[in-house]
């Protein structure tokens, strides 16, 4: 027997169509509408934004503004050190000092004093290759208990002929001497003068320690170097 076919199917068919193609555009509306939410066709728009004044870059934020840092106060602090006073001490009184150059006062009273008298010897002892042409000072200082003075200033003054002499040394400079020995050159031949040169101590403040020694000087190539020592008498 031949089956009969049903007269509903084509029906049924053609709605299944219009359904797929009904479902199609709603998802294809829905679509446009997610990727153009300000479109006309969209029911529920979103609100409108409201606009913003264009920003300069160059302008800085309120909150990136620096505000003003005060000056920051330095206070210095000076600290003192004292100054430890001189293991020799200087002339008394000691409210009355003696500046370097100046007059010695009357009854003024010093550390040290001569040795012994000045005394001239040749130079070559100590410079056997300047031969004749030198003249100098030197000698030694030595303290209270005879031991050797050294970190002593030396200073020797005057003129020699016609030239100012201002000579300055410490003693323990010139060890040839002794540990407490000093030199001073005063010219690159021997040169004979009267009492116009003199030598004295001064402490580290420039204060005299001895008095001003007077000495000669010679044209003599056998005395042209004066050994002057001194030694300290309380």
């Amino acid at each position: 027997m031949t089956p009969v076919k049903s007269s509903a199917a084509p029906l049924l068919n053609l709605l299944t169509i219009v359904v797929l193609l009904a479902t199609l555009a709603a998802g294809g509306f829905l679509l446009w509408i997610y990727l153009n939410p300000t479109s006309p066709l969209n029911p529920l728009p979103p609100p409108t934004p409201v606009g913003l004044a264009p920003v300069d870059p160059a302008t800085p934020r309120p909150s990136e503004t620096p505000s003003p840092q005060p000056s920051p106060t330095v206070t210095a602090t000076v600290t003192t050190t004292p100054t430890p006073p001189p293991e020799v001490m200087a002339a008394t009184p000691a409210d009355t000092p003696t500046p370097v150059g100046s007059p010695t006062p009357a009854g003024w009273s010093y550390a040290f004093d001569l040795q012994s008298d000045p005394e001239h010897i040749k130079s070559t002892l100590y410079h056997p290759d300047l031969g004749c042409e030198w003249l100098g000072i030197a000698g030694q200082a030595f303290d209270i208990r005879s031991s050797p003075a050294i970190g002593i200033l030396v200073q020797v003054g005057g003129y020699l002929g016609e030239r100012d002499i201002d000579l300055n040394t410490l003693t323990g400079a010139a060890i040839a001497y002794g540990r407490s020995g000093y030199e001073l050159k005063l010219a690159d031949v021997p040169y004979t003068s009267n009492e116009t040169l003199w030598v004295r101590l001064l402490d580290q403040q420039g204060i005299p320690l001895s008095d001003k020694i007077f000495f000669d000087t010679s044209n003599d190539c056998e005395h042209n170097l004066v050994i002057i020592n001194f030694k300290q008498t309380r």
